[in-house]
C-alpha cells in the first residue's frame, strides 16, 4: 500500500467513525479538520497519518484501530470519495466552519469538552460543533 493510499484510508476511517450519519457537508467538514491540522503543524502532528493517529484526538478512529479489519467494512465508497476529494482539494471546505481544527458531537458526549470553552466556535453542521485553535 502506498503512502497516499494509507492517507486516504486513514482519513476515510475518520469520516466513517466520526461522522457516519451526518449530512454530507458535515462529513466533509470533519475531513477538513484533519487537513487544517496538517496545514498548521502543531502538537497534533505534521502529516495526515500523524494527525489521524494522535492519541486522544479522533476517538472513533482510536477505538476502531484494534478492530481495524472488521471496521473497514463500514468504510463506504462515499467516505473514500470524501477523503480523496478533501486531500486533493477538490471538495471545498464548508464556508460556515472554514479553518476548523476541532469539533465535537453534542449527541455523543456526556459533557461539553473543556477545550471547547477556550476556542472560538465557528459554527455547527448536523450534530457537530466546529472550533479553531488559533
Amino acid at each position: 500500500m502506498t503512502q497516499r493510499e494509507r492517507e486516504v484510508l486513514c482519513l476515510a476511517l475518520i469520516v466513517s467513525t466520526e461522522a457516519r450519519g451526518e449530512p454530507l457537508e458535515g462529513q466533509i467538514a470533519v475531513a477538513w479538520t484533519v487537513r487544517n491540522r496538517v496545514a498548521k503543524p502543531r502538537w497534533w502532528g505534521k502529516s495526515v497519518i500523524e494527525v489521524c493517529t494522535k492519541p486522544g484526538q479522533y476517538d472513533g478512529y482510536t477505538l476502531a484501530v484494534p478492530r481495524f479489519f472488521s471496521v473497514l467494512k463500514d468504510v463506504a465508497p462515499q467516505h473514500l470519495w470524501i477523503a480523496e476529494g478533501v486531500l486533493d482539494g477538490l471538495l471545498a471546505e464548508p464556508a460556515a466552519v472554514k479553518g476548523a481544527t476541532h469539533y465535537f458531537n453534542r449527541q455523543a458526549v456526556a459533557h461539553v469538552p473543556e477545550w471547547s470553552k477556550k476556542l472560538p466556535r465557528l459554527g455547527q453542521i448536523g450534530n457537530h460543533e466546529f472550533y479553531v485553535e488559533v
